[in-house]
């Protein structure tokens, strides 16, 4: 009868093992954070269409990148790579995320996406198209409309990252290898 016992409980212990096991699986979340552009100046230009040219002169060559989920990473995306990735990207299913610009001592909530040719090697300067939530009064002139430019000394852009990003930024940089070398074959891996 001990042994019966003995093995009912080896049983039970086995499959409580592999539900907690299961279970692990399925709280483990999907990749979330955040993106930070630092600017030492730019501009905000409003186009036609009712969406803004966000142009900023970088503080850096990269933005730092902030995943806070499921685990703590850091590391920087050099913005020529991110401008080519989102730009690849876009030509497919483009990626528009939420984030806030903050400007000097003005922060306001935004959406954004990569403008055309959006980083200038030569003078390190990065290009987004933003939608803005609510424009602040210092930006309108006194009939109420916005300012033809908007120009301020420092901002920090930050906007969400999380899988559904991450894999569109993953598609345009492999999209944007296939397109060098040989006619659109890939490059082949260092090392």
């Amino acid at each position: 009868m001990t042994k019966v016992i003995r093995i009912l409980i080896a049983v039970i212990m086995v499959l409580s093992l592999s539900i907690v096991a299961v279970s692990a699986q399925d709280v483990e979340s999907e990749r979330e954070g955040y993106m930070v552009h630092l600017a030492k100046g730019g501009v905000i230009t409003p186009n036609v269409d009712g969406t803004y040219t966000l142009t900023l002169e970088s503080a850096a060559d990269f933005n730092s990148v902030v995943l806070t989920q499921p685990e703590l990473s850091l590391f920087n995306y050099y913005l020529s790579d991110l401008a080519g990735d989102w730009a690849f990207a876009n030509e497919t299913e483009a990626i528009v995320v939420n984030g806030q610009l903050e400007l000097d001592e003005v922060a306001v909530d935004v959406t954004v996406t990569v403008g055309d040719n959006a980083f200038d090697i030569l003078t390190n300067n990065f290009t987004y198209v933003i939608t803005i939530e609510e424009l602040p009064a210092a930006w309108l002139d006194k009939g109420g409309n916005v300012k033809s430019e908007i120009t301020f000394a420092t901002a920090t852009l930050a906007f969400e990252i999380n899988d559904g990003v991450i894999a569109g930024l993953v598609a345009g940089r492999d999209a944007r290898l296939d397109s060098t070398r040989n006619g659109g074959s890939r490059n082949p891996p260092c090392c």
